[in-house]
């Protein structure tokens, strides 16, 4: 899971970057302390996750992501529990009020890494696109039966010609 860190405060950056590195998963690719170089980068680059304060000069955080046209996750980084309410209006995926103790944290990138799987599985469930055999079935005509198979038990499909059909026809 790609993220940045968009915090005006080093060292609450810096508390994020050392949780982080703890987690095998996670792969911090930038920090910002200046949130409009953080929304230049965004335009140009794609992360899954945003770690986000709110309270930040030129633009908070609660403004932040309604200049971006596909925001990512969203988990606001903040030492001030009143946004609360108006984070998840904005569909955050956790609010974290500093200081930020790891367990915390961890429990919000489950969060986000279970909201990226899921979104995942939605764009990829449709039997054409999955990849996933082990739960997909087909429907084969034998005579006037049909027949449901997993594709998984699937080894391989030979036609038989139905010789009495065929001669009748012909």
């Amino acid at each position: 899971m790609n993220c940045v860190i968009i915090d005006d405060e080093p060292a609450a950056i810096d508390v994020l970057k050392f949780h982080l590195s703890s987690i095998p998963f996670v792969v911090l690719k930038k920090t910002f302390r200046d949130p409009l170089d953080a929304l230049e980068y965004l335009q140009q680059h794609t992360v899954d996750l945003i770690f986000l304060d709110i309270n930040m000069p030129k633009l908070s955080g609660i403004s932040f992501p309604k200049f971006l046209q596909n925001p990512p996750l969203i988990i606001f980084t903040t030492a001030y529990s009143e946004y609360a309410l108006e984070s998840y209006e904005l569909k955050a995926v956790d609010y974290l009020l500093k200081p930020i103790e790891f367990n915390r944290l961890l429990q919000g990138v489950m969060k986000a890494q279970h909201v990226l799987k899921k979104n995942t599985k939605v764009t990829t469930s449709s039997p054409e696109i999955s990849s996933d055999t082990s739960e997909q079935t087909i429907f084969i005509k034998s005579g006037s039966e049909f027949h449901q198979l997993f594709i998984q038990n699937i080894k391989y499909i030979e036609k038989e010609i139905n010789h009495e059909w065929s001669s009748k026809k012909g």
